[in-house]
């Protein structure tokens, strides 16, 4: 190991790795923005959210960091949609919209739920899913069995015609 080489021991991987220069970087690890930061040739590896850098000291056991908003946990389920705090067991978040989640198949469609046992998402369009067969041609849902999706145009299968 060269003098500038660190050896840095994450807890979490318990993996050793080598640093050659004190180094910040924000990494993500199960959904959480973390902030490693190696201090010197202490070998002091300190873990902290980056939320914590915006939101500044909380009480994490009742409150999170939404966005750079503490807000108050309300739900053992919370969770963050941008700066807002929502149920996580009832609703869900859309790309930063807090949505209903009615059913136990609800999926995001660009800022909308849907319920996917019934509809699908086709380029950000909920539409409805009435075949097994039913598949996405752009914005368009189309039963695959009789027609195709050619160039984002939906056409009939018949015959001989099975290709684009």
């Amino acid at each position: 190991m060269s003098a500038y080489q660190i050896p840095v021991y994450n807890k979490n991987t318990r993996r050793l790795f080598t640093s050659t220069t004190p180094t910040s970087k924000v990494m993500e690890t199960n959904g959480h923005h973390l902030l490693l930061t190696v201090i010197g040739c202490s070998a002091l590896l300190i873990f902290e959210s980056v939320e914590a850098q915006t939101c500044g000291s909380y009480d994490r056991t009742l409150s999170m960091c939404c966005g750079g908003q503490v807000r108050r946990k309300v739900f053992s389920s919370s969770r963050c949609c941008g700066t807002q705090i929502y149920d996580s067991d009832v609703s869900m978040c859309c790309n930063g919209q807090v949505r209903g989640r009615p059913f136990s198949s609800s999926r995001c469609c660009g800022t909308h739920s849907y319920d996917s046992d019934v509809s699908m998402c086709c380029s950000g369009h909920v539409r409805g899913k009435p075949f097994s067969s039913s598949r996405c041609c752009g914005t368009q849902s189309y039963d695959s069995d009789i027609s195709m999706c050619c160039g984002g145009q939906i056409r009939g299968k018949s015959g001989f015609n099975q290709w684009c």
